[in-house]
């Protein structure tokens, strides 16, 4: 096997293979920075509420897996949720993204914390019953196993907390990132 070492290349500028060299292997190589796959996960509209009923954060079942090109790289997540709705105070909705290594246990990303009150996917409440929840979060990779995101939330009683609001969107983007 041979080793080329290079001090300046210069390639395409545009295009299709803009930023990318390829290797005689046939494997690509992307510069740092530059987004080498994605995942995504999508409803364009649901058909019904998506609800939650108890004020523990639970996993509502939307999930995104990516199993990593490389450890140097790290993650994008980007959750969006068109339309959310809260009653009045005892339904409103807050929520927390995880992620899991593997057959793991679910961790919060962004340094959320443990509470059972996370905000990093947003709240809504009777003051804006109809709200849009959007977060960005960055998860730097540290295995080759495959990630799964999922996004959990908690309600404020034991009745329905309503997540995602009937003929809403919701949208989980999980992009890999060149280190």
């Amino acid at each position: 096997m041979s080793t080329l070492h290079v001090e300046n290349l210069k390639g395409p500028t545009s295009g299709a293979n803009a930023n990318t060299i390829i290797v005689p292997s046939g494997q690509s190589f992307s510069a740092p920075g530059h987004v080498v796959q994605v995942g995504h996960t999508y409803n364009h509209q649901v058909s019904a509420h998506q609800t939650i009923s108890t004020t523990s954060l639970v996993d509502v079942g939307v999930t995104c897996t990516l199993t990593p090109l490389s450890t140097n790289n790290k993650f994008i997540v980007t959750w969006t949720v068109s339309m959310a709705y809260g009653g009045n105070n005892a339904h409103y909705c807050a929520g927390a993204m995880k992620y899991k290594i593997g057959s793991g246990s679910y961790n919060f990303v962004d340094g959320a914390d443990g509470a059972n009150t996370p905000y990093n996917l947003g709240y809504n409440y009777s003051g804006d019953q109809y709200a849009p929840m959007t977060s960005t979060h960055e998860v730097d990779i540290t295995s080759a196993s495959a990630y799964t995101f999922a996004p959990h939330y908690r309600g404020g009683s034991s009745s329905a907390s309503v997540w995602c609001h009937t003929r809403a969107s919701y949208s989980l983007l999980v992009m890999e990132i060149a280190g």
